[in-house]
């Protein structure tokens, strides 16, 4: 199996030197792979958790940050910032946006300043579903036992993570 995870590379270097009688070495773990493996079982474990909490509403994360960002947004938003603030396409968001128009949670219609401009709008049934959807995910389970220092510890690490992501 070939992979870019340097970790699996000198995992399986160490078990080769071991198998052929060789001398193993402890493998070599790089910095920059490991907190990268890190990052990603975390962005799984998050995307899991937040698929989890938007299948009872029948909608996906992905519409799910649609609804939010224009239920924060709290007006109407233009399809072309909408996909930019959600890092998206705007093929990607118009899809988005056009499955949550068909359900009702949302309307999409032509800016009538510049037609070229498609605005997005929360409609009520939208807006009672996020807020349905916050309130289930605001609510803890037994098993959040993260102390307040430790949560604080974790934020800063993310924001010292993007400083040097940054730079």
């Amino acid at each position: 199996m070939v992979s870019y995870n340097s970790l699996h590379i000198n995992y399986i270097r160490l078990n080769k030197k071991k198998e052929s009688g060789g001398r193993g070495h402890m493998p070599f773990i790089n910095f920059k792979d490991q907190w990268f493996q890190e990052l990603r079982k975390v962005n799984w474990l998050v995307r899991e958790g937040v698929e989890e909490k938007c299948r009872p509403f029948g909608i996906t994360p992905e519409q799910g940050r649609v609804l939010n960002h224009l239920f924060l947004a709290d007006g109407q938003v233009n399809l072309t910032q909408l996909s930019r603030s959600l890092h998206v396409t705007k093929g990607n968001c118009s899809m988005f946006c056009r499955r949550l128009e068909r359900a009702g949670h949302i309307t999409m219609t032509r800016n009538e300043k510049d037609a070229r401009f498609i605005d997005v709008v929360l409609t009520e049934k939208g807006r009672a579903l996020v807020q349905s959807m916050m309130e289930q995910m605001g609510s803890h389970s037994e098993k959040d036992t993260m102390s307040r220092e430790d949560l604080e510890t974790i934020l800063k690490g993310l924001k010292c993570l993007e400083k040097y992501l940054q730079s």
